[in-house]
């Protein structure tokens, strides 16, 4: 009979370890699809900008362009990228080269800070530009172009390359002063003959004019002029407006503008009285049997667009306005006047009111005669006389 020496358990664990890490070996050399399979984790390269402009604005070059959210594999970015910028100055950039392109940025935004810089969807960064390229430019060429980076390695591919030419900018007006007249706001400033350098602009500056109701953050643009004037008929009486004005410099089809003035701040209070009422016309009316005798009054509508009404007065001296007659505004054209003494001699005026409570100057007086009482048997005068001044019509 055969005896068997029964197996070591430590031998036995050892062949059982080794069976082991070659069925682990073999899953994950054969895994596609397996479950539970470890990979690698690729990095998040953002994908490139592809819409960035460059607009120069007074000394500087406003730059816009879309973040990305996602990656080039399509999984989104947990967080915004990092901006780097890139500047340079090419001699032909009809021809522009990828060597040509610096090899350090010259501005680097970290995704932490670029929130700041947003507008909507797209970046804004104003880019500050040297000195002396403002005081030689003459359609100088400034190249930008901009990558992404959401690690240290990871960097986006070259957005496209967005080329400004820059020109002398012209000094920003000074002296702003803003008045209330009666048709607005004026605005005047010093006319602006030199840029920023101090060399004469080339040709002719046209202005354009920004306003903001006091409270508002930012102005926004109302109108232009050609001279260092403007006036702004689009107000409302109790608003502050802010005011400022650029001087824009013309250079072929390029438009440069400055940098804003001083702001200037106006109450609109209405000061200004309305026009005096004209066409002022008075009607003695004898009594009848119905009512008293009575002076009725009746003048033209006025055309100011806050009216609020009339007044009328009555004086016995023709260069004294005398007393108002009617307690309220009048809102209507006419007045009946029946506290008369017969024999006197009535001057009457109207005057204007708007919603200010400012009162304009009485009207020309129209003068009326009332009739003594004539004893009975003579003949009575005809109603419906009408007095225009002392004349009888």
């Amino acid at each position: 009979m055969e005896t068997r020496t029964p197996a070591r358990p430590a031998a036995r664990l050892l062949e059982c370890a080794a069976a082991l890490r070659w069925v682990l070996l073999a899953a994950a050399l054969a895994g596609c699809g397996v479950p539970g399979e470890l990979r690698p984790r690729r990095p998040l390269v953002p994908l490139a900008v592809a819409d960035l402009t460059a607009q120069q604005q007074g000394e500087a070059v406003r730059l816009r362009f879309t973040l990305p959210e996602r990656a080039t594999d399509g999984r989104a970015l947990a967080a915004l990228p990092d901006v780097e910028l890139y500047r340079w100055f090419p001699e032909a950039p009809e021809a522009l080269e990828p060597s040509q392109v610096p090899a350090a940025p010259q501005q680097v935004i970290p995704g932490a800070e670029a929130g700041r810089y947003r507008v909507g969807s797209q970046l804004v960064f104003t880019d500050p530009l040297p000195p002396r390229a403002l005081r030689d430019a003459a359609g100088v060429a400034v190249a930008y172009l901009v990558r992404t980076r959401a690690g240290a390695r990871h960097a986006s591919q070259e957005s496209n390359v967005a080329v400004v030419r820059i020109y002398p900018v012209p000094e920003p007006p000074q002296a702003l002063a803003a008045t209330v007249t009666a048709a607005g706001v004026a605005l005047q400033w010093q006319a602006v003959e030199r840029t920023t350098s101090g060399v004469p602009l080339p040709g002719p500056t046209r202005y354009r004019i920004y306003r903001a109701v006091a409270a508002e953050p930012a102005e926004t643009p109302i109108g232009s002029s050609p001279l260092p004037h403007y006036s702004d008929r689009q107000v409302e009486f109790g608003r502050a407006y802010r005011y400022r004005v650029t001087a824009v410099a013309q250079y072929g089809d390029a438009a440069v503008e400055s940098a804003p003035s001083e702001a200037a701040t106006v109450t609109v209070a209405d000061q200004f009285a309305p026009a005096p009422p004209s066409g002022l016309v008075a009607v003695f009316v004898p009594a009848t049997a119905a009512a008293s005798a009575a002076v009725e009054l009746s003048w033209s509508a006025s055309e100011e667009a806050d009216l609020a009404g009339y007044r009328v007065y009555r004086s016995e001296h023709a260069e004294q306005l005398g007393a108002q007659l009617s307690t309220a505004l009048l809102v209507q054209t006419t007045f009946r006047d029946a506290h008369l003494t017969a024999g006197r001699r009535y001057f009457y005026r109207v005057t204007a009111v708007d919603r200010a409570g400012n009162e304009s100057p009485a009207s020309a007086p129209v003068a009326v005669e009332i009739p003594r009482e004539e004893p009975p048997g003579q003949e009575e005068r005809p109603a419906g006389e009408t007095f225009l001044g002392s004349a009888r019509r």
